[in-house]
């Protein structure tokens, strides 16, 4: 009993030991601004501003250059950089002529545009870099409705755009080329509610699978952690049973977006699809898990979309939406948790050194 009281005499005067010179410390005092940390913001500021201007710009040009190569009627039209590599191209017509026979006679004006990340911007303003980006422009005009793809590459100066730089066309892609505008050619214009809620951001659940689509791609969401994007956390919480979460999904508040300043419908992410992002396919599980019959009635309604899925399919969508989160993300739980195995694992090292504890406790005592 002794020896007990003299360690805990000991952590007691420890303890006050190390609080008293933790208030012997000084203050630090405010960091005062200068002037130089004021004009580096500010140049901070400017460059972001110049950049977003020339993505606006680019995506302007983009528009008015390859809106009017568009074929008058339905039907798909190609327009690639001269700097693509045969190979790719090869490639890439494979993989769309691969989906346009799975989706017969287009319904809508569809192209699909490959072009040098810098076109259509100042010469002096590099956005992005090297590496790939999407975008896409989608609506309904006189002619009908239309839907074109344009990705963008790093073309060196002295070679060819390649693969590996694009990401746009790959024999291992897990998403498709056409991407959403896989729908425009199946089902045709989209209803007006449906259009806004893919305007709001609803197009990021709509790829479409490539040839490296597989069901192991769900295992692997499930058991290990790969990409968790803003979405991906909204389908875990959804499936936890956040009702308000699952709201958000299905509305995606326009007033929550960052205002878009260019010509693009939507900037769509890598054409990769990573394992831990499955909602990326949403719509085509929907189309898959209803039918095309009854997801076409979902696409053209113009009705608000929770509405749209009700009547078309005969459930609530957020219903849906947490039994399609639970069979691919597994069970979600609420708040901060450990696994059974990590929790029994700890309980054991706590007896074992709570044993251990004891036993020299014990040889002391004798």
């Amino acid at each position: 009993m002794a020896s007990g009281m003299k360690w805990l005499a000991l952590v007691l005067i420890g303890c006050a030991a190390l609080s008293a010179i933790a208030r012997t410390y000084p203050v630090l005092p405010e960091r005062r601004e200068r002037a130089k940390d004021r004009l580096s913001v500010e140049a901070q500021r400017n460059l972001i501003a110049l950049n977003a201007a020339d993505l606006a710009y680019r995506e302007h040009a983009h528009a008015d250059s390859l809106l009017p190569m568009l074929p008058p009627v339905p039907g798909v039209v190609v327009g690639l950089s001269p700097a693509l590599n045969d190979e790719a191209r090869d490639t890439l017509h494979a993989l769309l002529a691969r989906e346009i026979a799975a989706i017969g006679s287009p319904r809508a004006r569809i192209g699909i545009f490959l072009l040098d990340g810098s076109y259509g911007g100042h010469p002096d303003v590099r956005v992005g870099g090297p590496g790939s980006g999407r975008q896409i422009h989608a609506g309904v005009d006189s002619a009908g409705a239309y839907c074109a793809m344009v990705g963008t590459g790093h073309v060196p100066e002295h070679g060819d755009m390649s693969v590996h730089a694009i990401q746009y066309v790959h024999r291992n892609r897990r998403a498709g080329v056409l991407g959403p505008c896989t729908f425009f050619a199946r089902y045709g214009a989209p209803g007006a509610q449906v259009s806004q809620w893919l305007d709001d951001g609803a197009y990021a659940l709509a790829e479409v699978p490539g040839p490296a689509w597989h069901v192991d791609i769900r295992a692997q969401a499930r058991e290990r952690w790969r990409s968790w994007s803003d979405t991906d956390i909204l389908f875990r919480g959804c499936t936890a049973g956040r009702d308000e979460l699952c709201r958000e999904l299905v509305t995606f508040p326009a007033a929550e977006r960052l205002p878009h300043e260019g010509a693009a419908t939507a900037r769509l992410q890598s054409a990769y699809m990573y394992a831990g992002n499955v909602h990326r396919m949403l719509l085509s599980e929907m189309a898959a898990s209803f039918g095309a019959e009854r997801f076409e009635q979902f696409w053209t309604s113009d009705e608000e979309v929770p509405a749209a899925f009700a009547n078309a399919f005969g459930l609530e969508m957020t219903e849906w939406l947490r039994d399609w989160g639970e069979a691919n993300y597994g069970r979600q739980q609420l708040g901060a948790a450990v696994g059974g195995g990590t929790l029994v694992l700890s309980i054991l090292m706590v007896l074992i050194a709570g044993g251990i504890a004891a036993a020299v406790a014990t040889r002391r005592n004798l």
